[in-house]
């Protein structure tokens, strides 16, 4: 019997290096992916941890504008007590243990002895008195003050009372005209020392600030940033 000799063109050692040389090929452009995937995740990360900082700063100054707003609508509808209670303009006294400077309590010795309208004792408005030492966003250990003057445009020309707070760092007086004025910037003025004498704002020290009763706006003279609030608007 004769067998018919069948001719093929496989080679079996040559099939095999062509696969593990295929095999090879795959594995580097895996690796190169692998590579590209994570650069591209530490890039990602990266951004991401950037943004999650910035955020963190915007989130701040949110709260610490809101803090401030809250805590001077808080005075202000604790005044609004006193007054239909009975207390005069005059009468209204902002004295308690941690805050009791004569030059920025307004008629501070007319108030009545039985602190009825006191505005931080039990007897009075029975709210607590806020220094801010704490909050983050305020430069230095200043305390809300209380002082009468005169914001130009508001009510008449005669003072009004007006809560201050100064060394507001800026991204916080921004949000806080923000949300009260629908602006984010910070107004620029030069009033001078705003805390200590009560000075007016007018168009000529602080144009940004006539008609607003709040604001916050940098003091180009004692370079700091300013927080106002009208309480009883003259």
């Amino acid at each position: 019997m004769m067998f018919a000799m069948v001719s093929s063109d496989v080679n079996p050692v040559k099939n095999q290096e062509n696969q593990e040389s295929a095999q090879a090929g795959s594995a580097i452009i895996w690796v190169f992916i692998v590579i590209a995937l994570f650069g591209m995740l530490t890039f990602m990360m990266s951004q991401g941890s950037r943004t999650g900082g910035q955020n963190i700063d915007r989130e701040t100054a949110d709260l610490a504008a809101g803090e401030i707003l809250n805590y001077a609508r808080t005075v202000k509808s604790a005044i609004q007590r006193l007054r239909i209670n009975g207390c005069d303009e005059a009468d209204i006294s902002f004295a308690n243990l941690d805050y009791n400077n004569a030059a920025h309590i307004p008629n501070p010795g007319t108030a009545p002895s039985d602190e009825s309208c006191h505005v931080f004792e039990s007897n009075g408005g029975n709210i607590r008195y806020e220094n801010f030492d704490a909050v983050r966003v305020i430069t230095d250990t200043k305390q809300a003050i209380f002082v009468t003057l005169n914001i130009e445009g508001i009510g008449t020309t005669a003072d009004d009372l007006v809560m201050v707070l100064d060394s507001v760092a800026e991204t916080a007086c921004k949000k806080i005209n923000q949300q009260m004025n629908n602006t984010d910037m910070a107004y620029v003025g030069d009033f001078g020392a705003l805390l200590e004498t009560g000075e007016d704002l007018t168009a000529a020290n602080c144009a940004d600030c006539i008609r607003k009763t709040a604001g916050c706006a940098y003091d180009t003279g004692n370079n700091n940033y300013n927080f106002y609030y009208v309480l009883i608007a003259q």
